[in-house]
């Protein structure tokens, strides 16, 4: 009697798992994803390699530099600033670089 209600239990995980995966999926194509869904989705594709995130990196600079303007800190206070761009793991970014006195 054990032995049919593991059968019955590994079925029923089976079914939940299946539903769930088509759930997800179906949100994954559809035009209005709530929120959970793409996070999750930006999640997943952030680990796929190609990822170009070299646009990410320069939104992150202009956050960077409204806060430093917020604080008082002109471009004459910045002593050295360069950029280079960076590769690993299938991903490309732009690393930015500022020394303030």
């Amino acid at each position: 009697m054990a032995k049919k209600n593991k059968k019955s239990k590994k079925w029923v995980f089976w079914l939940v798992l299946f539903l769930l995966a088509g759930i997800f999926y179906f949100f994954l194509k559809s035009d209005k994803k709530p929120s959970f869904i793409s996070k999750i989705e930006n999640i997943i594709t952030s680990f796929l390699p190609g990822k170009d995130l070299t646009q990410k990196s320069l939104k992150i600079d202009q956050a960077v530099t409204r806060t430093l303007d917020k604080l008082g800190i002109e471009d004459k206070d910045v002593i050295e600033e360069y950029r280079e761009e960076k590769k690993g793991f299938g991903k490309t970014w732009i690393q930015i670089n500022r020394k303030i006195s």
